[in-house]
Parts: C-alpha cells; sequence; structure tokens
C-alpha cells in the first residue's frame, strides 16, 4: 500500500500580504494641509453650532421657556470626534516627523485654547471648569516663620504641652 496523502497546512495561508506596496490602512490627513482644512472645517461647525440654553419664565400665569444661543466651547477631543480620529491618532500626527504636521497641531491648539480662554474671561463659559481644563490655577503661598526652640530631653509630653499652653495664654 501507497502512502496516504498528506492535508496541506493550514497554518500557512495566503501570503498576499507580502506583495502590498504599503502596510496598514491609509492615514486619514496624509497632508498637513487636509488635516488644517478639517479642522478649519471643525471651527466653522462650532461657531455655527451654538449651544441652546433654555431657560423657564413666567408669562401671564404661564411657563415659556427662552432659548438662548451659547458659546460652544472648542476642545480637542471633540474636533478628533468631529474629524472621525482617536485622540491617540491626534497625537501620532503630533509626534509626526513631518513637521508641517506639528505646525497645524500647534496652531489649532492654539486657536482652541484662545477661544476657551476668551469665552471664560467674557463670561460666556463657566471660568472654574475651563480654569481645570486649561491647567489654570490660582496658587497661593503661606509661609510661616517659627523660631528654633528645642525642649530639653528630659522634659515629659506633659509639660511641654502645659508649657505651650501657658505661652499662648500669654499671648
Amino acid at each position: 500500500m501507497g502512502k496516504k496523502a498528506e492535508p496541506e497546512d493550514k497554518r500557512l495561508g495566503n501570503q498576499f500580504w507580502r506583495i502590498r506596496s504599503i502596510h496598514g490602512r491609509n492615514p486619514d490627513f496624509p497632508t498637513p494641509e487636509k488635516l488644517e482644512s478639517a479642522c478649519e472645517e471643525y471651527f466653522d461647525f462650532a461657531e455655527s453650532n451654538p449651544l441652546i440654553s433654555a431657560k423657564p419664565h413666567v408669562i401671564d400665569g404661564e411657563i415659556v421657556y427662552s432659548q438662548t444661543p451659547i458659546l460652544r466651547a472648542m476642545t480637542i477631543k471633540h474636533l478628533c470626534r468631529f474629524l472621525g480620529i482617536s485622540h491617540q491618532t491626534w497625537l501620532n500626527y503630533k509626534n509626526h516627523q513631518n513637521k508641517g504636521f506639528l505646525v497645524v497641531i500647534t496652531r489649532v491648539e492654539n486657536i482652541i485654547y484662545c477661544q476657551k480662554f476668551s469665552g471664560a474671561a467674557a463670561n460666556l463659559l463657566n471660568a472654574n471648569i475651563i480654569a481645570r481644563d486649561l491647567g489654570l490655577r490660582d496658587e497661593s503661598s503661606v509661609k510661616l516663620k517659627t523660631s528654633n526652640c528645642e525642649l530639653p530631653s528630659d522634659i515629659s509630653p506633659e509639660k511641654a504641652a502645659d508649657k505651650y499652653k501657658n505661652f499662648l495664654d500669654r499671648k
């Protein structure tokens, strides 16, 4: 009896991926100019689509809601959602070897920063939320002057507490 033919090894699969000229998917924005154009579309969108605030008012005994357009704060995360990319992809463009991308990203981030800062300064946005988002904070430091006061090593904690109490009573 002859040897039985063995089936092909299925683990090898096809090798068509080896003949591709590039690997992975094409970038969403192949040039800095296309990225900049898409970001400008986001700026236009944010400006032409403000948020709507509905406030109740009583007029002639009826509750009526007035709708007021309010400034939409631009954010990098919302920009990424608008562009259809992840935040990590945005960071990858920022770290891209092509300096054109860095120029565009820096410009876009500065525009968003200025829009939020100006909106908060004009009381169009919640200043506390924007300050936290922008990393701004009030710093106050309290410096205490202390005297070098050493207690003898033979004094008990109770006696030290009494001396301290007497010291405070004199002031």
